[in-house]
């Protein structure tokens, strides 16, 4: 295939993946595996491989235009300079404006000889029909609490046991979001006040869940960073929920230190399918504030 795609939630462990994918499309030794000693691969690993272009999305940027995918188009037409691929990696591809994803189509439907363009995005509501139908698609699912506390403890040996506990359940079944807490003790307490928090909204009327939306939301914030902190508070609410529900059910336990005392289930996955909603809302560029403000305003 000349396109592929790897779909899932944001820290699930996508660009990793792809990562191990791409060195080993350019290993010398062709046996589907990265030796990670070749010249390809050395040179993959620090970054530096001239026969791989990444496409980035800007964070002040809405989208990626079709300005960066004439630059990729571009590169993708040139001879391979070290090895026998072009490769081009589009990260955040649920961010592509539809001229964009229009203008890959133009490159898929007579793709190169040594062109591979991979496609890694968060969900794929927002790619055209005609672009999915054009991927090989590969999309990840959460993993397991005890399957991350694993191998969490096998990479991180000397980490803590409770450090381990608490980034597996903040994570939610996403691997490389676990591993990011791990590695940053100030990320990890960040996340767990953001859960503490998540919690309390829980549990507060509906009045105060309004007030907390001020400090969610402040005057000075881009739309940019208001979408992207509240993204991240309906993230942190929609795992204290279904947690919540998990332990009513005995289906996991938390940790001590993320123990709930909800007892309406019912109304914790009523509330779990309108944090879903919310999300895509905001991700579709949707005023966030006012989308939280419906958000609660819909609760009971």
């Amino acid at each position: 295939s000349h396109a592929y795609g790897f779909f899932g939630p944001k820290g699930i462990g996508k660009n990793r993946l792809v990562d191990f994918f791409v060195q080993a499309l350019l290993c010398e030794k062709k046996d589907g595996i990265a030796c990670g000693q070749c010249r390809n691969c050395v040179l993959f690993a620090n970054d530096n491989h001239t026969d791989v272009y990444k496409v980035v999305k800007d964070p002040e940027e809405k989208n990626i235009g079709i300005e960066k995918m004439r630059e990729m188009r571009e590169r993708i037409y040139l001879a391979p300079s070290i090895s026998d691929r072009n490769i081009a990696v589009i990260c955040d591809a649920h961010s592509l404006s539809a001229d964009a994803q229009n203008s890959i189509l133009k490159v898929l439907e007579e793709p190169p000889k040594s062109a591979i363009i991979i496609l890694i995005a968060d969900f794929t509501d927002s790619l055209l029909p005609t672009l999915r139908s054009r991927l090989l698609n590969i999309r990840l699912a959460h993993i397991s609490i005890g399957e991350m506390i694993a191998c969490l403890e096998r990479e991180y040996p000397g980490v803590s046991a409770n450090s381990v506990k608490n980034a597996a359940h903040l994570a939610s079944g996403k691997i490389d979001l676990a591993r990011s807490l791990i590695a940053d003790k100030t990320l990890l307490e960040s996340a767990e006040k953001d859960y503490s928090k998540a919690l309390l909204f829980l549990k507060s009327p509906k009045n105060e869940r309004l007030k907390m939306l001020y400090d969610i939301f402040s005057k000075s914030m881009s739309f940019i960073e208001q979408q992207n902190s509240g993204i991240k508070f309906a993230n942190s609410i929609l795992a204290a929920a279904q947690w919540s529900v998990y332990e009513k059910l005995g289906i996991n336990e938390s940790p001590p230190a993320f123990k709930s005392d909800i007892k309406s289930t019912p109304n914790l996955a009523k509330m779990s399918k309108g944090l879903f909603e919310l999300i895509q809302m905001m991700k579709r560029n949707i005023a966030p504030r006012l989308a939280f403000e419906q958000f609660i305003w819909n609760l009971n």
